[in-house]
């Protein structure tokens, strides 16, 4: 992995302020120009597909592909959108002057780049990266070259529009040939439509010599050489068949032509011998041999199924052979052990990748896994501790409950019983209770009496000298009395601060 210079990490976390996540979107451009060092950063105006303008970060290069054992480069351009990693990029295929777009299942006409990693980022954007896009889009060029020279995909239009040569003059526009012209006794031959070659002739009746009777085709359909023939009359009324040959003389004075009809059965091997034809004589001659029918036909093997049947097919053997051989064994396919061994190479660099992928994601998944199982264990520790002080609070709950039940049944049963004298509460139960009593209540007046004395002074009702002596005197007095009920309290067992 290639190490990016100080100053392009310094320009691209400054120009990524106006980024919602600027600290992803620099992690993965860091990732992605170290792993890609062909792309370089910069920023462009990108003009969206409802007219909307924007100033985003690109990467534009070209991206390194193996394909058939060739390093190519691929150019490509990639924008990042302002509110990455929750949108994905708009990937792009930019060829040169002398290249072109080739479209296919990935690449659109315009250049941009479709793949299933684009529509599911959506779902998977906390985990997705540019760098790891990257590396998918390399497999998918290496089977499916995005672009094409221009050169090439002229040649290939010139080689599929280049006309046919046409026909040369003569070649099929020259007339059929004139049938040769017939002898009388003798029978014009027609080839059958097909182009079989027809059996051989049979023998003349009488032992006459078997080349006065030449070879005629039994089909009355247009031949090469002219127009169909007129029925015979005696096949006007006779019902067709399909099957052998037969000879018929037409009734004619001498010399008489003889009508000889030969048809080839329908799929018949080349091995098997063709049947006997049949003669039949018109009134001028006497009756010929009686036709023979012809041998029945084996019935027709199906050819072997060789992309279905197994490789150990049957093959005839001559009866006096000897012992069965056992056959060879089949020779190794070197094209297929090549497919195999590329294929499990594949599949093994595929399942190492994987390997590698999953043990490189084990180390933050434990970590999260013992922080998830500490926080766990806090999490049961304060929910014991809230039991605790739930149950607390509880019997907490219960006892003030039991003490305001137990208030408001005392003030209840007050409210039921009558008032007490106010003689019998302000008096006190015991004799030094009652001193208590007096002695307090003889302070207070003294410090109600002196305080009097002072506000009569002040407004000019008492002089100086009665104010001193009675000031002096009530002064000795409460202080007594402040002594003794102290005294008192100290022996009823009270506070006396």
């Amino acid at each position: 992995m290639a190490q990016v210079p100080e100053q392009v990490l310094a320009w691209l976390y400054k120009v990524l302020h106006e980024y919602q996540d600027v600290q992803r979107t620099y992690t993965d451009t860091a990732r992605t120009l170290a792993a890609y060092p062909s792309l370089s950063p910069r920023t462009e105006v990108y003009t969206s597909e409802t007219g909307a303008s924007a100033l985003l970060l690109t990467l534009s290069g070209t991206l390194p592909v193996s394909f058939r054992g060739t390093v190519y480069r691929f150019p490509v351009k990639l924008w990042i959108p302002k509110l990455y990693p929750q949108q994905p990029p708009t990937v792009y295929v930019t060829p040169g002057t002398d290249m072109m777009i080739r479209a296919g299942q990935h690449v659109g006409v315009d250049g941009r780049v479709y793949h299933p990693y684009l529509r599911d980022w959506a779902n998977m954007w906390d985990r997705a990266s540019v760098a790891e896009f990257l590396e998918f889009l390399q497999q998918v060029f290496a089977k499916e070259p995005p672009v094409i020279s221009k050169v090439q995909q002229q040649q290939y239009q010139r080689t599929i529009g280049r006309p046919s040569p046409p026909p040369q003059p003569g070649a099929s526009q020259a007339p059929p040939s004139l049938p040769p012209k017939q002898r009388i006794g003798s029978v014009e031959v027609q080839p059958t439509a097909g182009g079989d070659v027809p059996p051989p002739r049979p023998p003349k009746p009488g032992g006459q010599d078997e080349q006065q009777w030449p070879q005629r085709s039994s089909s009355r359909d247009v031949g090469p050489n002219g127009p169909p023939l007129p029925p015979l009359p005696h096949e006007r009324d006779a019902p067709p068949r399909q099957e052998g040959y037969r000879a018929t003389f037409p009734q004619q004075q001498p010399p008489p032509r003889m009508q000889y009809h030969a048809q080839a059965p329908p799929q018949q091997p080349y091995q098997q011998a063709p049947p006997q034809p049949q003669y039949v004589p018109q009134q001028t001659y006497p009756q010929g041999p009686q036709p023979q029918e012809p041998p029945p036909q084996a019935k027709k093997q199906p050819p072997p199924d060789l992309l279905s049947d197994p490789f150990d097919i049957a093959l005839a053997r001559p009866p006096d052979a000897g012992p069965a051989v056992p056959a060879p064994p089949i020779p190794p396919n070197p094209e297929k052990e090549h497919l195999l061994h590329a294929l499990s190479e594949t599949l093994v660099q595929q399942a190492q990748r994987k390997v590698h992928q999953n043990l490189s994601a084990m180390a933050p998944l434990q970590a999260q896994q013992h922080a998830l199982r500490a926080a766990q264990e806090r999490l049961e520790a304060e929910i014991r501790q809230v039991d605790q002080l739930d149950k607390v609070l509880a019997s907490n709950e219960a006892i003030l409950r039991r003490s305001i039940q137990d208030c408001d049944r005392t003030i209840s049963n007050a409210k039921s019983k009558p008032p007490p004298p106010i003689d019998e509460v302000l008096i006190a139960p015991t004799m030094v209770a009652n001193q208590l009593w007096t002695l307090c209540a003889e302070e207070a007046a003294c410090r109600e009496a002196m305080y009097v004395l002072q506000k009569a002074v002040d407004r000019g009702r008492v002089g100086g000298n009665d104010f001193v002596r009675q000031m002096r005197a009530l002064g000795r007095e409460c202080f007594l009395k402040m002594v003794l009920a102290r005294k008192c309290a100290r022996g009823l067992g009270l506070e006396t601060n």
